[in-house]
């Protein structure tokens, strides 16, 4: 067996850990303060005397490798947790309690971080890769069986319940620091959730996260798929409202305690807008809005609800939502009049470009009174680029 020195302390060693052929030097103290696993194994097999005791961890997930992990979180050394590890660390840190941190001690969790990952690895690295380390869970949960803890499956696969517990461990050790994880990582994380019926307080967590940082997210991340037990529409819709929601009012606090900065509204016609969070959000949401409008089980007020969350003001052209409104009446042409106009409502002729505009005088899925403004407005822009300096009156 090959001996392993780690004796960070400078005093002499008073405990033997033996992990396959690797035997760990260490000591008592910081291993009963961090791991309650361990302590109990002192308490159990070596008694909490000043005698040097033997103890072997044969089984442990992860091997000799996870041990060193946490026998550097014991004695308060930096280390990193990442997809690779995170769920070989749950049994000595964790099981039947929670690992006390030391103070000071630096825990990094950034294996959900693009630039963490394997270079070998695919786009979905920590789904195929990891499929959340269910064998080394399962491995991992046979070793506590052994060990008096609580029984687990024996069958060939983990069940729902046991991928759904450790869903729920992994969400509840990601950071909750704005930006900390990436938002398309977060959103594949609520989706699994959704699928196997994780706790409320997981998914909202999730639901949380996603919706402060909603301006990192990509569209095709955003189509998730409805799995809920009315599957009223084909995406779920209300998931993605929660999740703006909670946008609107991360993004409402920032903006009341922070100095206040006012966007010119010429600026955002002009194209020389900064790219603000809610101006990416607006883009974000409007290209949403286009993607589920085809769905003839989304009700109206539904579509209204999500596209009037987004102030006018922020949005720099009205061409995305009206791309989506135009979709919408497409898909759904048992609209009355008055719906029609209420779903003309959302928009800004005044946004609209050239190209838009021409568009919408010629739609005729458009209400007549909405194809007028679009008309007024097209011919005040043409009067208004002839006359720059001139003053638009009306003579009696």
């Amino acid at each position: 067996m090959e001996p392993m020195g780690l004796c960070w302390t400078g005093l002499p060693s008073d405990l033997v850990v033996e992990v396959r052929d690797m035997a760990f030097h260490l000591h008592k103290f910081p291993l009963l303060s961090r791991s309650l696993v361990i302590a109990d194994r002192i308490k159990d097999y070596c008694g909490l005397d000043g005698k040097k005791c033997v103890l072997q961890f044969h089984h442990i997930p992860g091997g000799a490798k996870t041990f060193l992990l946490v026998a550097k979180f014991c004695y308060g050394i930096r280390l990193e947790l990442n997809a690779m590890n995170i769920v070989g660390l749950r049994w000595p840190l964790s099981e039947n309690g929670t690992a006390q941190c030391p103070e000071g001690n630096h825990v990094l969790w950034n294996g959900i971080c693009t630039t963490a990952k394997p270079q070998t690895s695919s786009e979905d690295w920590w789904y195929e890769d990891v499929s959340f380390r269910l064998r080394l869970y399962k491995r991992q949960s046979s070793f506590q069986s052994r060990n008096n803890a609580a029984p687990v499956s024996t069958t060939s696969h983990l069940s729902d319940m046991d991928q759904r517990h450790l869903l729920e461990e992994i969400v509840a050790l990601i950071p909750t620091q704005k930006g900390a994880t990436p938002t398309n990582f977060l959103l594949r994380l609520l989706r699994t959730s959704m699928i196997l019926r994780a706790r409320p307080p997981c998914q909202e967590k999730l639901e949380r996260q996603i919706g402060a940082q909603l301006d990192q997210a990509a569209l095709e991340d955003l189509l998730i798929p409805n799995i809920g037990y009315s599957m009223e529409t084909l995406y779920d819709i209300d998931c993605v409202q929660r999740i703006l929601d909670h946008f609107i009012r991360v993004d409402q606090e920032s903006l009341n305690s922070s100095s206040s900065y006012v966007i010119d509204e010429g600026q955002l016609m002009g194209g020389s807008h900064p790219l603000t969070p809610m101006t990416m959000v607006a883009t974000l949401v409007d290209g949403y809005l286009a993607e589920v409008a085809p769905d003839i089980n989304l009700k109206l007020p539904k579509f209204q609800s999500l596209a009037a969350v987004i102030p006018d003001y922020v949005r720099p052209s009205n061409d995305g939502i009206y791309s989506a409104i135009d979709i919408y009446l497409k898909a759904h042409p048992w609209l009355i009049d008055s719906e029609r106009e209420q779903i003309c409502g959302l928009m800004n002729c005044q946004k609209l470009s050239l190209e838009a505009s021409t568009h919408a005088t010629q739609n005729e899925w458009l209400p007549l009174r909405f194809i007028v403004q679009v008309i007024f407005f097209e011919q005040l822009r043409l009067w208004t680029s002839r006359n720059p300096t001139g003053i638009f009156m009306s003579h009696t």
